[in-house]
């Protein structure tokens, strides 16, 4: 009769990537219109900027493809160039909620 069956689009790997890949863009646009309402009731943009770039670097990281790539050592490059971004903004956007929160982060925050 019905045959419910898994395949089409959204068993495809490349279109579950793209799926992440545009719910991660429409994040990344929400920050950037929470950026300018912030600045605009003059309030400090430092964390929602932060915010926006780690989602920008997960983006990036969710998406990397090698073959995107000339030779494999530049992928590696790439690679550990997005890792490091990640570690470095991440490090910058868990000192400015540690600041903003008085030097106390609970576990709790941190999810």
């Amino acid at each position: 009769m019905f045959e419910l069956g898994v395949s089409g689009r959204i068993t495809d790997p490349r279109a579950v990537v793209g799926l992440i890949d545009t719910a991660l863009l429409l994040f990344i646009i929400v920050e950037v219109f929470l950026t300018v309402i912030a600045y605009s009731r003059d309030e400090s943009v430092v964390r929602i900027v932060l915010g926006a770039g780690l989602i920008a670097i997960a983006r990036k990281i969710i998406t990397f493809r090698t073959e995107a790539y000339a030779s494999a050592e530049t992928a590696l490059f790439a690679a550990v160039s997005y890792g490091g971004l990640l570690a470095v903004v991440g490090t910058l956007f868990y000192a400015t909620r540690r600041q903003a929160d008085g030097g106390e982060v609970e576990s709790a925050d941190l999810v």
